[in-house]
């Protein structure tokens, strides 16, 4: 185990750097910068250093995972998630350390998304008293969008009137929930704003692990097999307590 460097002060536990001055770093540098400035970054992977930290969670024949140079927007590789023909989907997760519960944001940029029928993200927070998840589902077909509530299932959020076709190749979103209180709070997607205030997040029993788990399954059309590329994710946590109005 390497030593803690001469310069340090202590043991280094955590790496945690407020959003707006890592955001400000990261427009000059040409980095993930997130549209939507607030929290403090838990995790900025944008694929330049591989694809090591994420597993397949469910594959079926023809899905994988690769690091590919394509549709690219912010760092030089992007994550290339591929579909099966017909399977239930090829799902790809991701998990970090619990540091607090509170309120907690992920978002996400696609590069491009071919032949895909639904992008679904799942953020689940497992603790010793509960499970909670917040989970944003992309009809990309039908242009529509939807959350999971709490004993209710998929609620639709933003109808095709507001989600363009040329917005389902390139997406970008951040969703916020607040995790102590177990709602949604607010998305960002593109150009639209939610306030999700009154959505329940689903809840269940609580794990031996606490950790997070970033979960992301692409189901294909079925005639060939879907093509999603990764471009960047953030996690955050920490995250203001503000209101957002819809638009």
């Amino acid at each position: 185990m390497p030593d803690t460097p001469d310069w340090a002060i202590g043991i280094l536990d955590t790496i945690r750097d407020p959003l707006y001055d890592l955001a400000e770093l990261a427009v000059r540098l040409g980095s993930p910068q997130a549209y939507e400035r607030g929290g403090v970054t838990i995790l900025v992977d944008d694929m330049s250093n591989g694809i090591a930290g994420w597993e397949l969670a469910t594959i079926y024949m023809e899905g994988f995972i690769a690091l590919t140079p394509r549709y690219n927007y912010y760092g030089g590789l992007t994550m290339l998630i591929k579909g099966d023909p017909g399977g239930d989907g090829t799902k790809v997760i991701r998990s970090i350390p619990l540091e607090n519960i509170g309120r907690w944001g992920i978002e996400l940029g696609f590069g491009n998304i071919v032949n895909c029928d639904v992008i679904d993200i799942i953020l689940e927070m497992y603790t010793s008293e509960w499970d909670r998840y917040l989970r944003f589902v992309i009809d990309i077909i039908n242009r529509k969008a939807y959350i999971d509530v709490n004993t209710i299932g998929l609620v639709e959020i933003v109808d095709n009137t507001q989600l363009s076709t040329t917005d389902t190749g390139r997406l970008i979103f951040k969703l916020i929930a607040d995790f102590d209180n177990a709602i949604y709070t607010q998305l960002y997607f593109n150009e639209i704003r939610r306030n999700l205030r009154d959505y329940a997040l689903p809840s269940s029993g609580g794990s031996d692990n606490s950790h997070i788990e970033v979960g992301i399954t692409i189901t294909d059309a079925i005639s060939s097999p879907g093509l999603a590329y990764l471009d960047y994710v953030i996690i955050t946590t920490d995250e203001p307590d503000k209101a957002v109005s819809d638009n």
